[in-house]
């Protein structure tokens, strides 16, 4: 019942893994609005029934120059919006800098929410791979977070340089 955001990890903050489920509902804004390097510890739970059902991951890069991230995007019943009005650039990008690692793993069942405009870098020279094997029973889905979607929305998945072994 939150009279805005439900609630905000900023910061590298991050729930405690193998923690219990986390109910969220009548939000004004959005459940959860979280770092990216947080999307791994999403707990399982609620979190529909907020003025914007999606768990909201602003634009800050997954990964930092010469750190070891690798996170896994897990269904949770609302989709992940990547980005936030308030962003200046519309790039989510996973790795940054040199002799750093990123993978973000988006799990079957996920789904995506771009932005208009945005896009998704995943910077192989940065150390960036990105992990998204979806099933027939559980695609992965990347759409538009626009109010009304339409096709060319948001810009797609731009890979930097020959993609990491990594990558599928």
């Amino acid at each position: 019942g939150s009279a805005s955001t439900g609630m905000i990890l900023a910061s590298a903050a991050r729930f405690s893994p193998g923690g219990g489920a986390l109910r969220i509902t009548g939000s004004a804004l959005a459940p959860l609005v979280l770092d990216p390097s947080a999307v791994g510890v999403v707990p399982t739970g609620t979190y529909a029934g907020n003025g914007l059902d999606a768990i909201v991951v602003p634009r800050v890069a997954f990964g930092v120059s010469g750190q070891v991230l690798a996170v896994s995007m897990q269904p949770r019943g609302v989709p992940y919006q990547m980005g936030t009005a308030e962003d200046p650039n519309p790039v989510q990008q996973v790795g940054v800098g040199t002799a750093g690692t990123a993978i973000l793993a988006i799990e079957p069942g996920t789904t995506l929410a771009m932005l208009p405009g945005y896009r998704l870098d995943v910077d192989a020279a940065a150390g960036g791979s990105l992990v998204a094997i979806g099933t027939a029973a559980a695609p992965i889905t990347m759409t538009s977070a626009a109010t009304t979607p339409a096709a060319g929305d948001w810009v797609g998945l731009v890979f930097r340089g020959v993609p990491n072994a990594g990558t599928a």
